[in-house]
Protein backbone atom coordinates (compact mmCIF):
# COMPACT_ATOMS: atom_id res chain seq x y z
CA UNK A 1 0.00 0.00 0.00
CA UNK A 2 1.73 3.62 -1.01
CA UNK A 3 1.99 6.31 1.56
CA UNK A 4 -1.00 8.41 0.51
CA UNK A 5 -3.66 5.52 0.03
CA UNK A 6 -2.95 4.69 3.70
CA UNK A 7 -3.01 8.44 4.75
CA UNK A 8 -6.12 9.33 2.78
CA UNK A 9 -8.10 6.41 4.47
CA UNK A 10 -6.74 7.77 7.77
CA UNK A 11 -7.65 10.95 6.73
CA UNK A 12 -11.35 10.38 5.59
CA UNK A 13 -11.73 8.50 9.17
CA UNK A 14 -10.87 11.09 11.20
CA UNK A 15 -13.27 13.80 9.30
CA UNK A 16 -16.14 10.89 9.88
CA UNK A 17 -15.12 10.96 13.44
CA UNK A 18 -14.64 14.20 14.00
CA UNK A 19 -17.73 15.13 12.47
CA UNK A 20 -19.87 12.94 14.36
CA UNK A 21 -18.45 14.19 17.54
CA UNK A 22 -19.26 17.92 16.55
CA UNK A 23 -22.78 16.93 16.03
CA UNK A 24 -23.08 15.38 19.33
CA UNK A 25 -23.28 11.30 17.78
CA UNK A 26 -20.97 9.15 19.43
CA UNK A 27 -18.18 7.32 16.81
CA UNK A 28 -19.46 4.22 17.91
CA UNK A 29 -22.34 4.57 16.21
CA UNK A 30 -20.32 4.10 12.63
CA UNK A 31 -19.37 0.49 13.64
CA UNK A 32 -21.93 -2.15 12.56
CA UNK A 33 -20.26 -6.00 13.21
CA UNK A 34 -23.06 -7.75 11.34
CA UNK A 35 -22.73 -5.44 8.68
CA UNK A 36 -18.77 -5.32 8.37
CA UNK A 37 -18.94 -9.67 8.47
CA UNK A 38 -21.37 -9.41 5.23
CA UNK A 39 -19.30 -7.21 3.34
CA UNK A 40 -15.75 -8.48 4.26
CA UNK A 41 -17.13 -12.12 4.05
CA UNK A 42 -19.01 -11.76 1.09
CA UNK A 43 -16.13 -9.67 -0.65
CA UNK A 44 -13.41 -12.60 0.38
CA UNK A 45 -15.61 -15.66 -0.90
CA UNK A 46 -17.04 -13.96 -3.95
CA UNK A 47 -13.18 -13.06 -4.98
CA UNK A 48 -12.37 -16.49 -3.81
CA UNK A 49 -15.23 -18.24 -6.14
CA UNK A 50 -13.88 -16.36 -9.17
CA UNK A 51 -10.06 -16.51 -8.66
CA UNK A 52 -10.05 -20.07 -6.89
CA UNK A 53 -6.96 -21.07 -5.10
CA UNK A 54 -4.38 -23.02 -7.65
CA UNK A 55 -0.56 -23.02 -6.36
CA UNK A 56 0.41 -21.23 -9.07
CA UNK A 57 -2.39 -18.64 -8.99
CA UNK A 58 0.10 -15.46 -9.21
CA UNK A 59 -1.94 -13.86 -5.51
CA UNK A 60 -0.97 -16.29 -3.84
CA UNK A 61 2.55 -17.25 -5.39
CA UNK A 62 3.70 -13.51 -5.48
CA UNK A 63 4.48 -13.84 -8.78
CA UNK A 64 3.41 -11.04 -11.80
CA UNK A 65 0.66 -12.58 -13.72
CA UNK A 66 2.88 -12.26 -16.80
CA UNK A 67 5.86 -14.43 -15.34
CA UNK A 68 3.28 -17.15 -15.30
CA UNK A 69 1.94 -17.39 -18.37
CA UNK A 70 5.82 -17.29 -19.86
CA UNK A 71 5.25 -13.30 -21.46
CA UNK A 72 8.13 -10.63 -20.15
CA UNK A 73 7.37 -8.23 -16.95
CA UNK A 74 6.64 -5.50 -19.34
CA UNK A 75 2.93 -7.53 -20.62
CA UNK A 76 0.18 -5.46 -20.62
CA UNK A 77 -3.46 -6.59 -21.69
CA UNK A 78 -3.87 -4.15 -24.56
CA UNK A 79 -0.54 -5.74 -26.34
CA UNK A 80 -2.17 -9.30 -25.91
CA UNK A 81 -3.27 -10.85 -29.56
CA UNK A 82 -5.24 -13.65 -29.62
CA UNK A 83 -5.49 -16.08 -32.01
CA UNK A 84 -8.08 -16.16 -34.80
CA UNK A 85 -10.56 -18.94 -35.09
CA UNK A 86 -10.22 -21.05 -37.72
CA UNK A 87 -12.91 -20.92 -40.79
CA UNK A 88 -15.59 -23.09 -39.40
CA UNK A 89 -15.31 -22.61 -35.50
CA UNK A 90 -18.02 -20.51 -34.02
CA UNK A 91 -17.87 -19.59 -30.18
Amino acid sequence: MKASTAIGIGLAFAALLLSSMMDGTSPMSFINIPALIIVLGGTGGVTLASVGMRADNPAFTGRSPAASVGLSEQWSPSVLVLPEASPGQHH
